[in-house]
């Protein structure tokens, strides 16, 4: 005899399943070779940035540990006032962070994302993105973003960079902070345009 179906627990396994098909999709797309990024970062500062993400990973988990045991071994045996709200706050670390389901959904629905490629296997070849304002055969915004182009790469040459550029050139080469480097530029670009 068949049992009677939970309409609760049907209803949320496809929640669910709906909250996690954008964050295994954007989780595996890291394993894609579509650009050069790895190669960059691996030149770069990949290793100081996975090593700080490991100390603070560790940090984080010691600490969620000691706070977070000892406050539910708190709440669980004893009364006080205000303690039936704390039952119900520490579960709040069970709920996964906004901004990571927001970036697993932006990237699902982008321009020629998931979503996209899921449309246009089902219904063929089409216009899908009509409402996205078209940058192709745009010879203004292509001279002036290879003018842009120009003027950063002349002045980093010149000497004028941020201070991630500098380290990677020589622990002696000065550098300007981020609002300086970009006024540098756009004088640049100011003087080059004119």
């Amino acid at each position: 005899m068949l049992k009677r179906i939970n309409i609760w627990y049907l209803s949320s396994f496809i929640i669910s399943i709906v909250v996690v098909i954008p964050i295994i999709t954007v989780f595996s797309s890291f394993f894609e070779d579509t650009s050069q990024y790895f190669e960059i970062l691996k030149k770069t500062f990949f290793i100081e940035y996975i090593i700080n993400s490991l100390i603070l990973l560790i940090g984080v988990l010691f600490l969620t540990f000691i706070l977070g045991v000892g406050s539910a071994y708190i709440v669980s045996f004893y009364k006080f006032p205000g303690s039936n709200f704390f039952k119900w706050a520490l579960i709040l670390s069970f709920a996964v962070p906004p901004y990571i389901y927001a970036y697993s959904l932006f990237a699902f629905f982008e321009n020629y994302g998931t979503a996209f490629t899921i449309l246009k296997h089902l219904l063929g070849e089409g216009n899908y993105n009509k409402h996205i304002p078209k940058l192709d055969d745009n010879e203004e915004l292509q001279s002036f973003s290879n003018l842009l182009e120009k003027v950063c790469i002349k002045t980093v040459e010149k000497g004028f960079m941020t201070k991630d550029l500098a380290l990677l050139v020589g622990s002696n080469q000065s550098w300007l902070n981020t609002h300086d480097f970009i006024d540098k530029i756009d004088s640049n670009l100011q003087s080059e345009m004119s």
